[in-house]
């Protein structure tokens, strides 16, 4: 994985197990053991996704410390 050119994006290269497959991608957003935190990503061919949006994943600072 790496930094994507755009802010909030990054770009996760993969090996697929069939050539010229289209893969569901999906990122986890809390307990990876919680089938409930996984969502979509996308779907990508060509072992490479470049995943955007990523910044509304962060945690947001508590306004009260």
């Amino acid at each position: 994985m790496r930094q994507g050119d755009l802010s909030g994006t990054l770009v996760a290269r993969y090996q697929p197990d069939r050539q010229h497959s289209i893969n569901d991608v999906q990122i986890n957003t809390g307990d990876p053991n919680k089938e409930s935190d996984w969502k979509p990503a996308g779907m990508f061919s060509g072992g490479k996704a470049t995943l955007g949006g990523l910044i509304r994943l962060l945690p947001q600072p508590n306004p009260s410390g």
